[in-house]
């Protein structure tokens, strides 16, 4: 007799419209090698119950997708009903697939269904997280029968349990093929996505559209009230274009008009601790890439980053990084980036994952 398919839940973010990849959607697609896959979207309820009980006297959004496929923007996926949901678990394998992002339903998950296997992934917030979070993140940890860490700094942060084994940020390089090919024209000059928030070196991306004053530059991502000062000195230089956030279905449409693409962090404890998903958007794309130093990143081949620190240094690796663009827009350098990329797929990383909660790839 067949053994039945585990079922695994995989708590994540249903919603492309951020222009970054979410961890759990990139990967749940591949976690069908090993598992039937349904997305457990997030819950702003304190419980899931409750959540439940409305879903099924109807009027909100699902809670509950089963995911057959993968698309360029994320999973293919459909609605599943809690009721359908419970039905679908009996007998069968339960696994748990938890991202810190949502520690507080996975919880919830843990207690209401007690899986056989948990898999908990930490990223870097972990670092100086709010109080209840923490005792969240503490008890997920010590309950996880697989631990995976983002990096060192992740790591040392949720004691005292070792992880099960460590592994960085990723991306799906075929979304980005179309701007890896393209040859101009360009845009933009220099350009940055993502999130305005504290960990985001506006200093350094005033200093690069001051220093190359006729090369234009693009800003796109939502800006927070307490920012919007510094956002309002960066978008009053003429060279500075400020569009709002785009679906990550959109990015490389975007990409591909920018010959240079912007990186910069603060100094401040997350974000030393992280390993960027922007940066392995990035790096597909080919683009020459200048960046603050980022310690919680993995080592790249030399070449790879143009690495400056904040301001006036910042500003000289753009000058470079601009240079060899203009000189060898698809050259070795490109090519290696591309290359750094592939080994760095959302694939490889989730089936690195199956493997150490014992789940491998079964023959269809």
């Amino acid at each position: 007799m067949t053994a039945l398919r585990p079922l695994l839940l995989a708590v994540g973010i249903f919603d492309w419209r951020y222009p970054l990849s979410d961890p759990v959607q990139q990967m749940a697609p591949h976690f069908l090698a090993a598992a039937d896959v349904v997305f457990v979207a997030p819950v702003r309820r304190r419980t899931l119950d409750r959540r439940l009980a409305a879903e099924l006297a109807g009027g909100i959004p699902p809670v509950f997708w089963r995911v057959t496929g993968h698309s360029p923007g994320g999973p293919i996926a459909s609605p599943l009903s809690g009721r359908q949901l419970y039905l679908e678990m009996a007998g069968r394998p339960l696994v748990l697939y938890v991202n810190s992002y949502a520690a507080e339903l996975g919880g919830e998950l843990v207690e209401m269904l007690a899986p056989d296997h948990l898999i908990y992934d930490v990223y870097e917030h972990v670092v100086s997280p709010d109080a209840p979070l923490a005792a969240a993140h503490g008890a997920l940890w010590q309950a996880a029968t697989v631990r995976v860490a983002l990096n060192e700094r992740v790591a040392a942060a949720m004691t005292p349990l070792p992880p099960t084994l460590l592994a960085g940020a990723a991306v799906d390089p075929a979304h980005f093929e179309a701007a890896a090919r393209h040859e101009g024209p360009y845009a933009y000059a220099f350009g940055f996505v993502g999130n305005f928030a504290n960990w985001t070196d506006m200093a350094s991306l005033e200093a690069v559209a001051q220093r190359f004053p006729t090369e234009r530059m693009l800003l796109v991502g939502p800006c927070p009230p307490t920012m919007a000062a510094q956002m309002g000195a960066l978008t009053a230089l003429p060279n500075v274009d400020w569009r709002p956030p785009i679906p990550y279905a959109d990015l490389p449409e975007v990409l591909r008009g920018v010959e240079v693409l912007l990186l910069p962090r603060t100094r401040q404890p997350a974000a030393e601790a992280s390993d960027p998903l922007k940066l392995y958007d990035y790096l597909a794309t080919g683009r020459p890439i200048v960046a603050t130093p980022l310690p919680g990143a993995a080592p790249l081949p030399a070449g790879t980053v143009y690495w400056g620190v904040s301001g006036a240094p910042f500003a000289d690796a753009a000058d470079s990084a601009l240079a060899e663009h203009r000189a060898h827009p698809r050259g070795a350098a490109a090519q290696g980036r591309i290359a750094v990329a592939h080994r760095r797929s959302w694939k490889a990383r989730t089936q690195k994952i199956l493997a150490a909660a014992g789940l491998p790839p079964r023959e269809a």
